[in-house]
């Protein structure tokens, strides 16, 4: 893996040399994992936490793939299988979060972070892998890592950890499906 960017951001990515991606129309979502290693780090999330978040981003992006893209339960031609993994998970700082979305001075600076696609002051965030192999051979196609945090800007998410890490969900699965769109585009597909 090396440094890289998903949908702006920087991540560590792999991808293999040389494969056709854009051959894969039809994906598989296994369920999705929870990292589990010594350097995991979930703030303090209990295990019911953690597998409730794994469970919503498994969801949410079936569902949003879905919209565009046949989803199938097993491995087949065409098939590219997607492996998420919840790597981590980081809180809002409380009452700093919001306040720094209402006060005059930390709209200032969530701006400026907006513009530059960077987090918002004291936002919550989620460390999310996810691995696009072959769904027959296992043969890695992309890996990624990344922390995703929600829109700078975003109000709304600034409340709750649970709504920031929700909402950078979201995004990651818009983001995971806008990249497949691009890739069919080029390749004269969907």
């Amino acid at each position: 893996m090396s440094e890289g960017e998903v949908a702006g951001a920087p991540a560590m990515v792999y991808r293999s040399p040389g494969t056709d991606v854009a051959k894969y129309t039809k994906f598989w979502f296994p369920p999705a994992a929870i990292y589990s290693g010594s350097d995991a780090e979930f703030d303090g999330a209990s295990p019911e936490d953690k597998t409730k978040m794994a469970q919503y981003m498994q969801t949410e992006f079936i569902r949003v793939v879905g919209e565009k893209y046949a989803i199938v339960n097993s491995p087949g031609p065409s098939v590219a299988k997607v492996q998420l993994t919840l790597g981590g998970l980081k809180n809002n700082v409380p009452i700093v979060s919001p306040v720094a979305h209402l006060a005059p001075a930390g709209i200032a600076i969530n701006l400026i972070k907006q513009a530059a696609d960077k987090p918002a002051i004291a936002t919550g965030y989620v460390t999310i892998a996810v691995t696009v192999s072959d769904s027959q051979s296992d043969g890695i196609l992309v890996s990624a890592i990344q922390n995703r945090a929600p829109d700078a800007m975003d109000i709304p998410a600034s409340f709750s950890s649970s709504d920031a890490q929700e909402t950078a969900i979201r995004q990651a699965a818009k983001a995971f499906r806008n990249r497949v769109d691009e890739i069919q585009a080029k390749a004269g597909g969907a």
